[in-house]
């Protein structure tokens, strides 16, 4: 066999373009096992399992093999939401020792998570590479639009065009008023930018959708549903642009317009996961419960991993009386996310309402150690500590 075939493993792309990976890489079996990579043995032993892939690298190599963290588990820990992550994300953007794709990928990830990691994303903007301070920048989307001016705007006289558009269009939703005069001049000159290089892509979904976002933010709605719906008249099947829509018609009191939407876009996608979800909190809105429990279910089975779904399913099925279901979505969500305090409160407020003091103790022992010293849990667990009799401790 060739070096490469273990080392450069070829994978097809477009269908007929073999290209061989552009880095010599040592093959991870137990990589696959863990979060599911592709590996270079399971591609010539198909007929094997990767835990048999992961034994026979064990058994030829011993201890001494590779086997630290790769950056991979901690991109696919971020993905799924797991405990943990936001700070794993953090500490790989801010290694200066891995490549610059993987920390822009950590920073691009770090979008969906807190406050927690803000200073490393600041952190990023200040970089030496120009895709690191662009992901950096995007990342701190996650800041209220009215903190963002002091962060972002110095980014908007980068010497890479890429780097200050991705600060324009951070700061299209922030207050004209938190600019000084300089920073205002600055934006502008940028926001000019960022829509000229759109508009030279205007055959392309991306493009509109890039465009209707900045308007949206900038509360140019006309603007922003005439660009939503090119985007899906040149991609009926670009779900970005027909989830950002249909929130939008939701933000504009059209729910029935944004329903429209999701169930266009679900009865060319039927595996959707994204649309099932953002369909079922939209009906939950509109009270049509027994229909949003529906989307929200099918929701949670596309996308398993995703606890916010079963959390949102339970809060569905609790307001439908069905409380043995609602308890196992809850359970599950917490399963998915122990660290989340919503669900452990949530779960808690079940087990009160159908007096089940035992099992609410239990529930608020979580639920305390998640939240100390706030004093809507203190109330709560002072409560069942009347009723219980085993309170929380």
């Amino acid at each position: 066999a060739l070096c490469v075939n273990c080392h450069m493993p070829a994978r097809n792309y477009m269908i007929v373009h073999a290209r061989r990976d552009h880095s010599l890489r040592i093959p991870r079996p137990d990589l696959t096992v863990k979060i599911g990579t592709p590996n270079a043995c399971s591609g010539c032993h198909a007929d094997r399992t990767p835990e048999w892939a992961a034994d026979a690298v064990a058994r030829w190599y011993g201890p001494a093999r590779r086997q630290e963290t790769h950056y991979g588990e901690v991109i696919a820990a971020g993905r799924a939401g797991r405990p943990g992550a936001e700070e794993a994300l953090a500490q790989l953007a801010r290694d200066a020792g891995q490549p610059a794709i993987v920390r822009a990928t950590a920073f691009d990830l770090l979008k969906r998570y807190g406050a927690g990691s803000v200073p490393a994303s600041v952190a990023g903007t200040r970089d030496t590479d120009p895709a690191v301070r662009a992901a950096a920048v995007a990342s701190l989307e996650r800041v209220p639009p009215e903190e963002r001016v002091p962060l972002v705007a110095p980014l908007l006289a980068d010497p890479r065009r890429a780097v200050r558009i991705e600060a324009a269009r951070v700061l299209s939703a922030a207050p004209l008023d938190r600019f000084g005069a300089t920073q205002r001049q600055a934006y502008e000159k940028a926001l000019g930018e960022f829509v000229a290089a759109q508009n030279v892509s205007l055959d392309m979904p991306g493009a509109h959708l890039n465009l209707a976002v900045v308007y949206e933010n900038q509360g140019r709605h006309a603007l922003a549903e005439e660009h939503y719906r090119s985007a899906l008249r040149l991609d009926p099947d670009f779900t970005p642009a027909r989830l950002n829509f249909s929130r939008l018609l939701n933000a504009l009191g059209r729910n029935a317009d944004a329903e429209l939407v999701l169930k266009d876009g679900l009865a060319r996608v039927p595996d959707q996961g994204e649309l099932e979800y953002s369909l079922g909190l939209l009906l939950a809105e509109e009270s049509h419960l027994p229909e949003a429990v529906v989307a929200l279910g099918r929701a949670a089975d596309l996308m398993p991993e995703r606890a916010r779904v079963r959390y949102n399913q339970a809060l569905a099925l609790q307001q439908l009386g069905r409380r043995a279901d609602a308890e196992r979505a809850f359970v599950k969500a917490q399963a998915l996310d122990p660290g989340d305090p919503a669900i452990a409160y949530a779960l808690t407020i079940l087990y009160v309402q159908g007096s089940d003091w035992s099992r609410a103790a239990a529930a608020a022992e979580k639920l305390a150690a998640l939240s100390p010293g706030d004093p809507q849990v203190q109330a709560l667990i002072d409560r069942i500590r009347k009723r219980s009799p085993d309170p929380p401790r």
